[in-house]
């Protein structure tokens, strides 16, 4: 699902066992925004011979994910460099506030097993409603660096 504009995901939204080439399944590729609240990603992937990134999300943009589950997403390279991916569940490039957000049994061929981070600027356990909400990474697992979190090259954290 590519976006432009402002696209908002909330209460319920539930994306189960979804196959992306190259991408993830929410595509946010520039100029747009996306909210994510109350969601679900489980069993997600997304399996290329050329760099998969983000097995469930990948964000280039602005983004805001609150309150959301991914579980068992993969992001694989099939190819010859199978070492070449990133972020099992969530990649991003861009500007990303994560909040209340589970990440659990997510896997990444190469980096980042529940997330890859990789320049923009990033904000875990922001304040909602003056409380800080945490976020929990467990069980995630990646082939070559970073079970949980994968942050490269100029990011603001």
């Amino acid at each position: 699902m590519m976006q432009t504009g402002i696209l908002t995901k909330d209460v319920g939204t539930i994306l189960v066992g979804k196959e992306a080439v190259e991408e993830g399944i929410i595509n946010e590729v520039g100029g747009g925004k996306v909210d994510i609240k109350n969601s679900e990603f489980i069993e997600n992937y997304v399996k290329s011979t050329s760099k998969p990134r983000g097995g469930a999300v990948r964000n280039n943009s602005e983004m805001t994910i609150a309150g959301t589950i991914f579980k068992g997403n993969v992001a694989e390279n099939t190819g010859a460099n199978k070492t070449d991916a990133m972020g099992g569940a969530l990649y991003s490039g861009g500007t990303l506030t994560v909040s209340g957000t589970t990440f659990e049994e997510n896997v990444s061929s190469g980096e980042g097993g529940a997330a890859s981070l990789n320049g923009g600027s990033v904000v875990f356990n922001d304040l909602e409603d003056g409380v800080v909400t945490e976020n929990k990474f467990v069980g995630n697992t990646a082939d070559k660096n970073a079970g949980a979190l994968d942050v490269q090259g100029g990011i603001t954290v």
